[in-house]
């Protein structure tokens, strides 16, 4: 399902700051949009959404036409999952489920035509910040050390799950060539 968005951008507040901010924004969309070739003059932008497969109220990811060469794929979180008999994979394993996580995540973006190398952001969600470093460990093995992608990781209370202990939300910047069809 492919779904069109406009966004225009109305100003009511006169903070300078706001006003600034919104404006690099606009401009920003719209020259990705247009893929960079020229100057953008409108701040409309129009962005292709397709989505992934779903379940109800979530999808596995959402792709966007950012020009004429490039998709963006938006990854949901992404957890150890059951395996046949119930069971959270790498229970009580940081590394085996940060393994798990990263499998899934290049397994999810090669149905799209994408690689681990096009990530370009990771979020990364744990209930133990003290296991950082072994998630590190198995991250590493997974993404491109020599240009790795941003990333971000906090500590949360608790995940979907108890024995959970941590969730990878990716962004990836895939050729359109490459892409699945």
């Amino acid at each position: 399902m492919t779904i069109k968005y406009k966004i225009t951008m109305k100003f009511t507040n006169n903070s300078l700051l706001i006003k600034i901010f919104f404006a690099v924004f606009s401009i920003s969309l719209s020259l990705l949009s247009m893929g960079c070739s020229t100057m953008a003059r409108k701040h409309d932008v129009n962005i292709n959404l397709t989505y992934g497969p779903s379940a109800p109220g979530y999808a596995e990811y959402v792709k966007y036409d950012l020009s004429h060469n490039y998709m963006k794929i938006d990854l949901s979180g992404t957890t150890s999952y059951l395996d046949g008999a119930g069971k959270i994979i790498g229970k009580d394993d940081i590394s085996v489920q940060a393994k798990t996580v990263f499998e899934n995540i290049k397994s999810t973006l090669a149905k799209e035509g994408g690689t681990l190398n096009d990530v370009i952001k990771i979020k990364v969600y744990m209930t133990d910040i003290n296991e950082l470093n072994k998630f590190e460990e198995i991250r590493d093995k997974y993404v491109n050390t020599q240009n790795p992608p941003t990333s971000t990781a906090v500590q949360v209370v608790k995940l979907w799950h108890p024995d959970v202990k941590l969730e990878v939300q990716a962004e990836a910047v895939v050729k359109k060539s490459r892409l699945a069809k």
